[in-house]
């Protein structure tokens, strides 16, 4: 019988050396994935929490806040894009109210001062009436008796 026998340290010598570069690519491949996941994630949390405050901020009524991160060309940039319309719009609707209270308050005002005005005129034309009676009595020699024609 020609069977010999072999050195199995011989044999098993590349496939352990095959097993080793298995698991430090496996293990360079595991860290990248790690290092790559946290950066990516960092670079999508990161302005989404700056929107979030963002959004938080102009729903208590700061309207003056720029927007961060509406020149981005993505989706977060699309976000925040549509945030500063919405900013916008809310501006212009304060804006709008303010104006319309404005005018509200001065038509107010020139209602008292026709009403002032009114009432000025008619006091000064009933004083007038009074006088120009009170003359024509005077004139016609009846003294303090006003004859206004009742039962004559």
């Amino acid at each position: 019988m020609l069977l010999s026998r072999v050195d199995t340290a011989e044999i098993d010598a590349p496939l352990n050396e095959a097993f080793l570069w298995v698991l430090i690519f496996g293990l360079i491949t595991i860290v990248t994935v790690a290092i790559g996941s946290v950066f990516l994630g960092r670079s999508i949390s990161g302005p989404l929490s700056r929107l979030t405050g963002d959004m938080k901020r102009i729903a208590a009524g700061d309207l003056a806040l720029a927007v961060t991160g509406a020149d981005r060309r993505d989706e977060i940039g699309a976000m925040a894009g549509a945030l500063a319309v919405f900013k916008d719009s809310m501006a212009q609707a304060r804006h709008l109210a303010e104006e319309q209270e404005r005018l509200k308050e001065q038509a107010a005002e020139d209602q008292r001062a026709a009403l002032r005005l009114m009432a000025d005129r008619i006091e000064t034309e009933a004083g007038a009436a009074v006088e120009n009676v009170a003359s024509q009595t005077h004139q016609d020699g009846r003294g303090s008796r006003l004859d206004v024609g009742i039962g004559a």
